[in-house]
């Protein structure tokens, strides 16, 4: 499967500093289709193609139940708390966030390892 990703999150996968993908089905691709040891192909604008394997993949309605099973460490973009804690204390950030995320359903989380080919 080939995927479209920002350099930032490219980066951090490539590093290893970023081990999970989340994403929900769309009109080109169906992730309820990936299984254990799948090779993905990532494509970034500045860093170009790279692949990574299916290490598990874990399925969820909602992202309220992603974050209740998984938690916020390795789910959120986000990596400094407060960098966190100055956008949660804006209301309007908040509530943003919040509507949008509340309309996320059928989300797959990808736990990735990246290989070289």
């Amino acid at each position: 499967m080939k995927l479209k990703i920002n350099d930032r999150a490219a980066a951090a996968i490539k590093n290893g500093t970023k081990t999970i993908e989340i994403r929900i089905n769309n009109n080109e691709d169906d992730f309820s289709q990936l299984k254990t040891n799948d090779v993905l192909e990532f494509d970034s604008q500045q860093l170009g193609r790279f692949y990574a394997t299916v290490k598990a993949i874990n399925y969820y309605e909602s992202i309220e139940e992603l974050l209740m099973m998984e938690g916020t460490r390795y789910t959120i973009q986000f990596t400094d708390n407060y960098v966190i804690m100055k956008l949660f204390n804006t209301k309007i950030f908040i509530g943003e966030w919040y509507r949008c995320m509340k309309q996320l359903k059928n989300i797959f989380l990808i736990l990735l390892t990246v290989i070289s080919i």
